[in-house]
């Protein structure tokens, strides 16, 4: 009998007022990188306990960056807010799904109901503008025969070209004293880049975004070199597949969660710090020269990679 009262009591709770759920989502464009706002609204009577859901564990197809909670109350009615900052890091569409809300009787915490927010879609953009059109294409010109003084004058222009490619191989097969160049392994090439990066000492300005996009550049280069790969324009989530049976196990996990952070630190504008940017730059002179030594640092064994 106690029982059913209490449910008796928290049904009445719920009819006496109507609980209102609303999800708001700003509406402009979005691309990759771009900082998402989204807001859930919740309206309840002030006898209704509410407990808001955990939007980082139920969104999986954006990164939740920040959170913050507001309340209020007045005229019996308890208003909370839900504001979320999030960014998306491959385009598409990606989905907000119809979180819980667990409405509660203060008499009772564990006994109540779960209503849910509405769900909505967001279409994230790439950089690069597809709304262009390519120029209209005119008709070819009809091509005319030469009159006899443009013959004379492609005639002339070919000795010269003649005269300039045979006294070229002439210098060349006497010499010009200038160092012929070598060939460079992947792994030398990645070094110099690492040197040249440490001289430009941009963890000393803050200037996180320039070294990491470098960092994460030479690293992309280092395997495209390594393995014969076009990896430059490939995103995060499209290059981690192609280069999980090429690279050491033990080098899958780390080189994830380096190009990830590294994503957020170029195109959400994630704050990093010096030790983090040493941390990340020792996995880097780490993986290649482990990758190295495991391939005997040979030229020619990675060339038949």
């Amino acid at each position: 009998m106690k029982r059913l009262i209490l449910m008796i009591g928290i049904a009445g709770s719920l009819l006496a007022g109507d609980i209102e759920l609303s999800l708001e989502v700003e509406e402009r464009n979005v691309f990759i990188g771009d900082r998402i706002r989204i807001s859930f609204h919740v309206m309840a009577p002030e006898t209704v306990k509410v407990r808001l859901p955990d939007a980082a564990a139920q969104i999986r197809d954006l990164e939740i960056l920040e959170r913050k909670d507001h309340s209020g109350t007045g005229r019996g009615m308890q208003t909370l807010r839900m504001d979320l900052e999030a960014t998306a890091f491959d385009t598409g569409f990606v989905h907000i799904p119809p979180l819980p809300l667990i409405c509660g009787h203060p008499a009772d915490p564990g006994k109540g109901d779960t209503l849910y927010f509405p769900e909505k879609y967001i279409y994230i953009r790439s950089t690069l503008d597809t709304s262009a059109a390519p120029a209209a294409m005119k008709a070819p010109l009809r091509l005319s025969l030469m009159t006899w003084w443009e013959y004379l004058v492609a005639a002339v222009l070919l000795l010269a070209a003649a005269l300039i490619l045979f006294l070229g191989l002439r210098k060349r097969q006497h010499g010009s004293g200038e160092a012929k160049k070598t060939w460079t392994s992947p792994a030398e090439q990645a070094k110099r880049a690492i040197l040249e990066l440490e001289e430009k000492r941009y963890p000393e300005r803050r200037e996180w975004k320039h070294y990491y996009l470098e960092l994460s550049y030479l690293l992309r280069e280092y395997f495209e070199n390594l393995y014969f790969l076009h990896l430059q324009e490939l995103s995060t989530s499209e290059m981690l597949p192609v280069l999980k049976p090429r690279v050491l196990p033990e080098h899958y996990e780390d080189l994830c969660a380096f190009f990830r952070f590294a994503d957020r630190v170029k195109f959400a504008r994630s704050p990093a710090d010096a030790g983090r940017c040493m941390k990340d730059l020792d996995l880097v002179k780490r993986i290649i020269e482990e990758d190295r030594i495991q391939r005997d640092g040979s030229p020619e064994n990675n060339r038949k990679q």
